[in-house]
């Protein structure tokens, strides 16, 4: 076998390996966004819970797929991380992001650039907050 046929063989082993790996996440991600859900429902307050999934440190396509089970609303504490995903998402036309970091007065001018943000949870001082 040459060495060209062992590169193709690897890059079809590493391309199957993530596809194999986006459905393993899918499939773990809808089994938990049922399980939660329907902890949600028993408590007889559905519609007053809001699910915020927490992405922080997770890969923008990761964060496509839990959106492809269902998830809308993602929560980022890191300002940098919610710039980027924001926009990397910006297609996905009803997903929200949340920050629930602490905003600092010298990342305003950053968060003004997100996409979809729809609330920030904290802010460092009420300095800030004006």
């Amino acid at each position: 076998m040459s060495s060209y046929s062992l590169a193709n063989d690897r890059r079809d082993t590493i391309y199957m390996l993530k596809i194999v790996r986006g459905y393993s996440l899918m499939a773990s991600i809808r089994s938990n966004l049922s399980a939660i859900k329907e902890e949600i429902a028993k408590t007889g307050n559905s519609d007053r819970v809001r699910l915020v999934a927490v992405s922080k440190t997770k890969p923008a396509a990761d964060l496509e797929v839990a959106y492809e089970a269902g998830q809308r609303v993602f929560g980022e504490n890191y300002i940098n991380e919610l710039v980027e995903k924001s926009h990397t998402l910006a297609h996905l036309s009803d997903i929200k992001f949340h920050f629930i970091g602490n905003l600092q007065k010298k990342n305003c001018p950053k968060l003004t650039t997100c996409k979809n943000l729809s609330i920030v949870e904290t802010v460092h001082s009420e300095k800030v907050a004006r």
